[in-house]
């Protein structure tokens, strides 16, 4: 089984998400990456294509899920994905999480999986967590791209 291993990268000064195509190396020390190198692409004031060779200290890396949605684009770490099935907006995060199919029976999984948090009408706060991965491929024309977790942190909000 082939499997692509992309990352993309945000970096909180600049605020600029450095796309996958955009990176030429990732540089690590002590197991943390300590910064990236990679193209800055924009437009100068004359509305001309730019380039310019930069580096980004402390950066966040987001993985590429292997997915993509129901347009076709790529599912990273740290998006904001559309849930069709229950009309409701989750973050693509990694790591532990549990989750359960009908509240009886409750499991516990490591990996890519759909995370949405919301408060009930007398404030309880409920974490819905559900598995996003190989399983899910057949299906990710149910999920849509909207957002990330650092352009867009709004879309989380409750209600969305």
């Amino acid at each position: 089984m082939n499997r692509e291993i992309n990352f993309r990268a945000w970096d909180e000064e600049s605020k600029y998400l450095l796309p996958a195509n955009q990176i030429l190396e990732i540089h690590f020390e002590k197991n943390e990456v300590k910064w990236i190198g990679g193209w800055l692409v924009g437009r100068d004031e004359d509305s001309d294509p730019q380039q310019e060779l930069c580096q980004f200290n402390n950066p966040i890396l987001m993985q590429f899920t292997g997915l993509k949605d129901k347009n076709g684009k790529e599912i990273y770490e740290g998006d904001i994905v559309r849930s069709h099935w229950n009309d409701t907006n989750g973050e693509i995060s990694f790591g532990e999480y549990e989750w359960s199919e009908d509240n009886d029976v409750f499991y516990r999984g490591c990996g890519f999986h759909w995370r949405n948090e919301h408060f009930d009408h007398v404030g309880t706060k409920t974490i819905k967590c559900l598995p996003f991965g190989r399983d899910v491929e057949g299906t990710t024309n149910k999920f849509e791209v909207i957002g990330n977790v650092y352009e867009n942190p709004e879309l989380l909000a409750p209600g969305k």
